[in-house]
């Protein structure tokens, strides 16, 4: 597994024989508008499976869910003809407000591992074996589990999406 997987980010290009008007169209009549910026899960409208927008070539979308996930990503798009066929380009990441908090945190929780590493070396006399070295450890089992925080609750949802998107404008993911 190499370190790209395990960001919260997704790119992928696939192609649909549908035209941009259709595949718009169907994109349209899936997704309800965005209502608010935070909001709790709402009851989808009947038939839709996504909030946000789509405007000429580009659409910038989110899953509707039953649930609370802050990792649920923002799906970007573009649609371009190429060769008679139509590539759809896709973007998902986390809400920006999600990045930047999550930067925040995984920034601060680093610098305190950093601090006791180096207190830890230094000291290195000083410290006795057993579980008295245990609280040390928590700044380590934070970053972890902050780390597999983000990395599985976006990709399990941004799988689900793409998905979706897939079934819907009867794509096929290309490379």
């Amino acid at each position: 597994m190499n370190i790209k997987s395990l960001l919260p980010f997704e790119q992928y290009v696939f192609v649909t024989k549908l035209s941009i008007p259709e595949i718009s169209k169907r994109m349209i009549d899936s997704t309800a508008p965005r209502t608010r910026l935070f909001s709790l899960p709402e009851q989808p409208a009947a038939g839709k499976l996504f909030t946000g927008t789509v405007s000429g070539n580009q659409f910038e979308l989110a899953r509707i869910i039953q649930y609370r996930n802050s990792f649920l990503p923002v799906i970007k798009g573009e649609m371009n003809t190429y060769l008679g066929k139509t590539e759809v380009s896709v973007r998902q990441a986390p809400a920006l407000a999600v990045l930047i908090f999550m930067g925040l945190w995984m920034g601060i929780v680093t610098l305190v591992c950093i601090g006791m590493l180096s207190y830890g070396i230094t000291h290195l006399h000083l410290l006795k074996p057993g579980l008295a070295i245990m609280p040390s450890l928590v700044p380590f089992f934070m970053w972890i589990g902050g780390a597999a925080m983000v990395s599985i609750g976006f990709k399990s949802e941004s799988g689900k999406a793409k998905k979706l998107l897939l079934e819907l404008l009867e794509g096929e993911v290309v490379g």
